[in-house]
């Protein structure tokens, strides 16, 4: 499944641990924190900021983005 209608997937990642919704978005906000930090403020409102996250489902964490382009660029340098 890549295609969403809210935008793109861009990664999976299985996770064993069990988060509330809450928990997940807290989670998520510290990550794009984080690459802010790593990657400067341009790329990150480039590339990472349209990033949204769509869930966690069967252990499988579900990213979108707008546009394919933002995906694949994302996929391939995150």
């Amino acid at each position: 499944m890549f295609e969403r209608a809210a935008g793109t997937t861009i990664a999976t990642t299985t996770s064993a641990t069990s988060l509330t919704t809450t928990d997940l978005a807290t989670r998520f906000e510290a990550i794009k924190a984080q690459l802010l930090r790593d990657a400067g403020e341009t790329a990150y409102r480039s590339w990472i900021a349209p990033v949204t996250l769509l869930g966690l489902s069967a252990g499988t964490l579900e990213l979108a983005a707008p546009t394919r382009l933002i995906r694949d660029w994302v996929r391939t340098h995150y």
